[in-house]
């Protein structure tokens, strides 16, 4: 719906012709505005308000805030996305911060819709990701398992044959490094797992 206010409207107008192409962004706020809303969005609130009549409340049908949908964080729910602002200020005075901003919608009912698809598409990367790490860590644990077993035999063959043993030192060396290399990518798995669990632990509690 088309904001009442004319410096409002100016500034969904400037984003809406950033959206388009037309121009450069004259503001960072003009810039994430632009980002955030679509265009189909920018072009209503852009546009002039209809004239109303005398005995006409304002108040029928009017929209006097706006709601910002926030990007999808451990955690989360769908209500915990939803947040109404000031058309005049948007998200400044909010604890809100640009970064944090999926998208601006005129309804809440668009709002709550957009935040639920935000979840569900965050929830499943979530589980994607956890998947691929689980494959990952598979993965590395069965390769360190057969680096150990070529390192044994390396190290069985040069007791056996002290002479030579110079040549199997070298490729238990280079073994160690390699083992040492993977069980550095096992750890950076866990540690990320284990942030990704406390921060959950974190949002349950409040």
């Amino acid at each position: 719906m088309p904001t009442s206010n004319e410096k409002q409207r100016k500034l969904f107008g400037a984003a809406l012709a950033v959206k388009r192409g037309e121009s450069e962004p004259i503001s960072k706020k003009v810039a994430d505005i632009a980002k955030n809303t679509s265009e189909k969005e920018l072009s209503k609130m852009a546009s002039k308000p209809k004239k109303t009549k005398k005995n006409e409340s304002v108040e029928d049908g009017a929209i006097r805030e706006l709601f910002v949908v926030k990007m999808a964080h451990p955690g989360c729910t769908p209500d915990s996305l939803v947040a109404p602002i000031d058309p005049l200020n948007g998200i400044s005075g909010t604890e809100i911060t640009p970064d944090q901003v999926h998208g601006v919608y005129p309804s809440a009912d668009m709002a709550n819709m957009i935040a639920e698809k935000v979840c569900m598409e965050y929830e499943e990367g979530v589980k994607m990701l956890e998947e691929k790490k689980g494959n990952t860590t598979e993965k590395l644990k069965k390769a360190i398992d057969k680096l150990e077993k070529k390192r044994k035999e390396h190290m069985d063959a040069a007791k056996e044959d002290p002479k030579n043993a110079s040549e199997h030192k070298t490729a238990i060396a280079d073994l160690a490094t390699k083992i040492d290399d993977y069980i550095t990518k096992l750890e950076k798995i866990e540690k990320s797992k284990k942030e990704i669990e406390k921060k959950d632990d974190k949002k349950e509690k409040k």
